[in-house]
């Protein structure tokens, strides 16, 4: 396929603890065919509040998609 990239994300956190939408950050995952990681995260809400990483604004979080690295 060519080097590629993917983007993994609910529309709306929804806990089951919950079991409704809650105003928490929405967990993501990025992938990239060109990078080679580690890393030993799953793709849950634990695992991505660990990385400390929050972003704002969601064009930001595109921004990072399409940008080439």
């Amino acid at each position: 396929f060519g080097p590629h990239a993917v983007l993994l994300l609910p529309d709306h956190y929804t806990p089951v603890r919950v079991r409704t939408h809650v105003a928490e950050a929405v967990p993501f995952a990025l992938y990239r065919s060109t990078m080679r990681t580690q890393s030993k995260r799953r793709y849950s809400e634990p695992d991505a509040a660990s990385t400390g990483l929050h972003l704002e604004a969601g064009h930001t979080l595109m921004r990072r998609l399409i940008q080439a690295k």
